[in-house]
């Protein structure tokens, strides 16, 4: 995924932390 992505996902890691350290 590209960055902004993941940086979006780590915005809402309440949501489901699993997905922020799989980076997908």
């Amino acid at each position: 995924l590209r960055p902004a992505v993941t940086n979006g996902i780590s915005q809402l890691p309440s949501i489901n932390p699993s997905a922020s350290s799989s980076g997908s």
